[in-house]
Order: structure tokens, then C-alpha cells, then sequence
């Protein structure tokens, strides 16, 4: 299995990758507050580290049922208010097969945003499988996000915030945004992407963000709330083209 709550095991592959995670902190709900977090549940085995993806899966205990519900159900309803702003804006959707490889796509356009939609539609945590209490508490469909492609490239939106804090643990904010881009569709496949910080970012940061490495993560400076599904997918546009603009100046500069 892929999956696990060792932290041995999570402190000596991320160690590998170059940053070292030496454990868990807090999940929190839309902002950082200490007196208001919760701590990860460990009643549910094996579902807080993928060793093949590098990715991490924070839950709440079961005491927490109403939030997750409620976070489920406005994520369900931002997720696709948001992609029809951006289908709007000219997004196409596209099926697995062209999300895995784009040069299947029907009249491919540079520069154009492709979103599978069925990708991250449903939000399940295959560690969950069987686990009929988490399941029918709404914990297998937290994980909701948008995948889409562009030039090749990965770009996802995301409605929990994953970040490092200074004594080196991975935190979660469940509804606060958060911008993925990586090469490969795993944001975390050749390191640990999530920034050292919680706070929103400016755009003018995305430029770092391209070189420090091929795949990161961006806090956007906007709320996770369904009446600014409009916004997100203005913000998600533009940090895709500079994301794309920075990457073909440093492929100049690289020649």
C-alpha cells in the first residue's frame, strides 16, 4: 500500500526530496487560529502520506461532521460555478486521455486552459475504501479540486491550503485557496511544493515560485467563498500566464 501515517517513513523520503517533513500540525477552517484548530485523526489508518505521489491527506476526527459537511457541500457548489466562469472565458473540457496526454487533444491551441472535469470531481481518499463511518461522514469527498492543462503544463485549483511551518510539520487550511503548477500532474512527484507560509500571495510572486523549481504551489489572495467563483477563475488566468510567461523567459535565457 502506498499510503501511511508513519512518520519515519514520511521524514526519510521527504528528507530525499530535499525538505525534510517531520510530522503533522493543524488543520484549520478558512484561517489560521490556533485556539480553533483541530488536530489530524488518527483513528483512520494508513491515509496521511502517498509515498508514490509525495502528496499529504490531513482529516478531522469524526467530532468535526458538520463542518466537513458544510465544506463539502460549498466546495461541490464553487467547484462548478467555477468552472463555467472559466468555460466562459474560452476553457474547453477534455477527457482522461487527453488530460494524460494532450497531443490527443482534437485542434490543439497553445495558451488555451483544458479542464478534466471528472478529474477531482468527486473528492474521495482511496484510503478511506471500506471505512463506512468516514465515508458516510463526508470525509471521501474532501478532496475536490480542478485539473486542467495548458501548453503541456499542469495547473490545478484547490480548496484547501496546504503549507510548512517553521518547525518543519505540514498544516491544512480546509476552504482557502490554493494555485498548483507542476510538469508531470503531481505537484509534490519530485519535491515537497507546499510553501513555508499560509498567507495569500501576490502575483508578482509567481515568477520566484517558476524559478525555484518546475512544480510549486500559490496562495491566492482571495476568500474561498462561492460568491468569488468569478474572481478565482480571473486569478487562476492570470497566474497561469505569467506562470507561462516566466517559464518561456527562462527557457530563453537557458539557450
Amino acid at each position: 500500500m502506498s499510503m501511511t501515517n508513519d512518520m519515519q517513513s514520511v521524514r526519510k523520503i521527504t528528507k530525499e526530496l530535499g525538505s525534510e517533513i517531520v510530522g503533522v500540525g493543524n488543520i484549520f477552517w478558512e484561517k489560521v487560529d490556533l485556539e480553533s484548530s483541530v488536530k489530524p485523526t488518527s483513528q483512520i489508518n494508513d491515509y496521511m502520506f502517498d509515498r508514490k505521489t509525495h502528496n499529504f491527506h490531513l482529516l478531522p476526527e469524526m467530532e468535526e461532521e458538520e463542518k466537513v459537511k458544510k465544506y463539502v457541500d460549498l466546495i461541490t457548489d464553487l467547484r462548478n460555478k467555477i468552472v463555467k466562469e472559466l468555460e466562459k472565458k474560452g476553457a474547453q473540457r477534455i477527457t482522461v486521455d487527453e488530460y494524460n496526454d494532450f497531443t490527443k487533444i482534437d485542434n490543439y491551441s497553445n495558451n488555451k486552459i483544458y479542464i478534466y472535469f471528472y478529474g477531482g470531481k468527486n473528492g474521495t481518499c482511496s484510503a478511506l475504501r471500506g471505512n463506512k463511518k468516514y465515508i458516510d461522514g463526508g470525509w471521501n469527498r474532501v478532496y475536490k479540486y480542478i485539473p486542467c492543462i495548458v501548453n503541456g503544463n499542469y495547473y490545478t485549483i484547490n480548496f484547501m491550503r496546504y503549507y510548512i511551518d517553521r518547525m518543519g510539520k505540514v498544516n491544512c487550511i480546509y476552504q482557502a485557496m490554493q494555485f498548483g503548477c507542476s510538469v508531470c500532474g503531481l505537484v509534490n512527484k519530485k519535491r515537497i511544493s507546499y510553501p513555508m507560509t499560509y498567507l495569500g500571495m501576490r502575483l508578482d510572486k509567481v515568477s520566484k515560485l517558476v524559478s525555484s523549481g518546475e512544480n510549486f504551489c500559490y496562495n491566492p489572495q482571495i476568500t474561498c467563498k462561492v460568491e468569488n467563483a468569478g474572481k478565482i477563475a480571473e486569478l487562476f488566468i492570470k497566474f497561469i500566464e505569467k506562470s507561462e510567461t516566466y517559464r518561456k523567459e527562462i527557457r530563453k535565457e537557458e539557450k
